[in-house]
């Protein structure tokens, strides 16, 4: 284990972090809507979300278990029906944001911490596809498969993820403490509308793909 495959293993925590757009948005649309507590609520969910496929991808054995798990509930079309339920809780949190308004004071009761990053964490498996790639093979012959320098990585890897979260909130925060409630609530509609997209993306894009 070398300084420059740690920063890679960082680097590519902070670029897997920043790749899941919706959530990403819900992120940006909670810390305007609330505060940066609340944003970073979603952002654990999200990380440890993110960090539980890394850990999978690590152990073959659990990878493999994710292929068979895979195939099986691929065949009785499961996982479709999850990801459609994610799309509709997506799509409801989307419009949601068109009703409340900072601006008229209208601060919705705050949930929770601990359920806000549970739900997170299972909206982001429901609604995320990730390759379960080996975690060897992105570094062969550099002696990651040693105990310690995977313990090493994986918990760069968990930091790298949360520091890429972690930047969503505080550049949102930062524009938050700039813009006046009327246009955060414009902003919070742009990101509702982006979410209702995606999820009615979700729900429609393998039918009209199909109709294609």
């Amino acid at each position: 284990m070398n300084i420059n495959m740690l920063l890679d293993v960082g680097f590519i925590a902070i670029m897997t972090a920043l790749s899941i757009i919706p959530i990403m948005i819900l992120c940006f649309n909670q810390t305007l809507r609330q505060d940066m507590k609340s944003g970073a609520a979603v952002a654990l969910g999200a990380a440890l979300a993110q960090l539980a496929v890394v850990l999978a991808q690590t152990f073959f054995g659990v990878v493999a278990i994710f292929y068979l798990a895979d195939i099986f509930i691929a065949s009785l079309g499961i996982r479709r029906i999850i990801q459609i339920i994610g799309a509709c809780i997506l799509l409801y949190l989307g419009l949601k944001e068109f009703w409340i308004k900072v601006r008229d004071g209208q601060q919705p009761k705050k949930t929770r911490r601990w359920l806000t990053v549970l739900l997170i964490f299972l909206l982001t498996l429901m609604t995320t596809q990730f390759e379960i790639t080996p975690y060897f093979a992105l570094f062969p012959n550099e002696g990651a498969a040693k105990p310690g320098s995977l313990l090493l990585s994986i918990s760069v890897m968990f930091l790298g993820l949360i520091g890429g979260w972690m930047l969503i909130v505080l550049i949102t925060g930062t524009i938050k403490y700039f813009l006046s409630s009327k246009w955060q609530d414009y902003v919070r509609y742009g990101g509702g509308f982006s979410l209702a997209v995606y999820a009615l993306w979700l729900v429609l894009g393998p039918w009209i793909y199909h109709v294609l």
